[in-house]
């Protein structure tokens, strides 16, 4: 399989076409792979100083505790939120 993207910067190039989903190290790893020069990936700061990478500014839980789609008026910020409490 051959894509040309000039070895541009990949943002959401090939996750549009369903190689990978976006922020994730699937992702990375697939640029690199490709040949991509640099790669943008989003990242936000916990409230205990600690980065993740998520294109989000929160996430929003259902009813089991599971992240799910986000909900602008139904969600916690990761400034708010520990990295801890991520990882559970």
């Amino acid at each position: 399989m051959h894509f040309n993207f000039d070895k541009e910067i990949m943002n959401t190039a090939y996750s549009q076409i369903g190689l990978a989903p976006i922020n994730t190290a699937e992702h990375f790893q697939l640029a690199a792979h490709l040949g991509f020069n640099a790669l943008k990936g989003d990242v936000r700061i916990t409230k205990d100083n600690k980065l993740v990478m998520c294109h989000d500014a929160g996430i929003t839980l259902d009813e089991n505790g599971r992240i799910c789609k986000l909900d602008k008026n139904n969600r916690m910020l990761f400034v708010d939120l520990t990295h801890d409490y991520l990882k559970t």
